[in-house]
């Protein structure tokens, strides 16, 4: 299979650790992108997935699940390469061969489509507790922030903006630049399977966590 490389800048951040990282990044298709036989037989589970680029652009996706997942296998590598902004990796200058390790994670009650259709990757490490501004950690400053934005063709976020806050400008005025840098997509495709672009919304909601460590903190990120 030979696609075209999508430019890899805007794919730096997380795209770039799930190329090196031994942990597969999280994908989570929703019920848009769920087959309907599958979902129909109650079909649900975790497909590890490994995406393979080689110099010439060449694209191997393959599919580790037990064979009791139906057709998720199968419909897991379409979701990955059929998007296609996935690109090399540069070494020293050169463009070499790239590995990408994803968890897709196929659930029949996943919540609502906060992207319009765009599937979301990596979206625990988005935002997290770690991320609290270190001025409204030390004064205990609580608040939910409501976000919306643009997932552009390419997966990335633009023209990110605050619709409504109850929190403080050291947490609300945060949030925009790191979901921008971090934040990235499967994009949403049009009846003839190409990309397009949809609006989204993102919710963070803060609240003071005495923890030793932030990683047993109630994280910010508001599912719908």
């Amino acid at each position: 299979m030979r696609r075209a490389i999508t430019a890899g800048v805007a794919l730096s951040g997380l795209l770039a650790l799930g190329a090196v990282d031994p942990i597969p990044l999280l994908i989570e298709p929703g019920a848009n992108a769920y087959p309907a036989d599958d979902s129909a037989k109650g079909i649900e589970g975790d497909v590890p997935v490994t995406l393979a680029i080689d110099v010439d652009g060449k694209i191997r996706c393959s599919a580790h699940s037990e064979p009791d997942l139906g057709s998720l296998r199968r419909t897991s590598c379409d979701l990955v390469v059929g998007r296609n902004i996935f690109g090399l990796r540069t070494v020293e200058g050169k463009l070499t061969a790239t590995t990408y390790d994803f968890l897709v994670r196929w659930r029949r009650n996943a919540g609502k489509d906060q992207f319009g259709g765009a599937v979301p990757i990596g979206r625990p490490g988005w935002i997290t507790y770690a991320d609290y501004p270190p001025i409204a950690r030390h004064q205990m400053l609580t608040g939910r922030v409501a976000l919306s934005f643009e997932v552009s063709e390419r997966g990335t976020v633009e023209n990110c903006k605050v619709t409504r806050t109850n929190a403080t400008s050291s947490l609300a005025d945060a949030m925009c630049p790191l979901l921008s840098s971090r934040a990235i997509f499967l994009p949403a495709t049009d009846h003839e399977g190409r990309p397009r672009r949809t609006l989204g919304r993102f919710v963070t909601d803060w609240r003071w966590c005495d923890g030793g460590r932030w990683q047993s903190c109630v994280p910010p990120d508001r599912r719908e």
